[in-house]
Parts: structure tokens; sequence; C-alpha cells
């Protein structure tokens, strides 16, 4: 085996390590573009929602050991929301933010 497949075993053991799960936390997927909504057409705004949920959903798995709750999930999403999305869902989030541990206050 040579040493560069021996160097993608080891990283690929790090990457999935439960061990590692609180202290790896950079992200490695690229960031999507931002969801803002503006598309006049419904039938293509909502394919390009379906398009951005389903690269979403493939990086919170790439990157399981970053977005390892809920609460960082939905961090990284508003993140991700531009323009009329935003600011449909700007109360929502906001109280999300201010209450991390009960978002029902």
């Amino acid at each position: 085996m040579s040493l560069q497949q021996q160097n993608a075993i080891l990283k690929k053991v790090k990457m999935t390590s439960p061990a590692l799960a609180t202290t790896l936390l950079h992200q490695i997927s690229e960031d999507l573009e931002k969801l803002n909504g503006i598309e006049q057409d419904v039938g293509k705004r909502q394919q390009q929602y379906k398009n951005w949920r389903s690269q979403l959903m493939h990086c919170f798995t790439a990157d399981a050991t970053v977005f390892n709750s809920e609460f960082r999930k939905i961090e990284h999403i508003e993140s991700l929301l531009a323009d009329d999305v935003y600011n449909a869902l700007r109360e929502q989030l906001g109280t999300i933010t201010d209450h991390p541990d009960n978002p029902n206050e």
C-alpha cells in the first residue's frame, strides 16, 4: 500500500472518529449560493429550492462533525438565506438565535 493510500485511509478514519466529533470543527464542503426566492416563475423557483435543499443535505452529511446539532444546522441555513426568503423567516430565525436552548420562549 502506498503512502498516499495510507494517508487517505488515515484521513477518512479521522473524519469519522466519534472521539473527534467535538474537536473537528472546520467545514470541508463549499458554502452554497444563497437562496433568495426572487425567481418569478413558481416552477423554476420550486426547482431551485429542491436543488438547494439537496445540496444542503449533502453538506450536512459531509460535515457531520461541524453540523452536529440542530441549532448549528439552523444557524448555517440562516446564513444561506437572502432577500425574500430571509425576510419571510427573519422573526422565527431571530427567536431561535436569541433562545438557542429553548426557541419556544
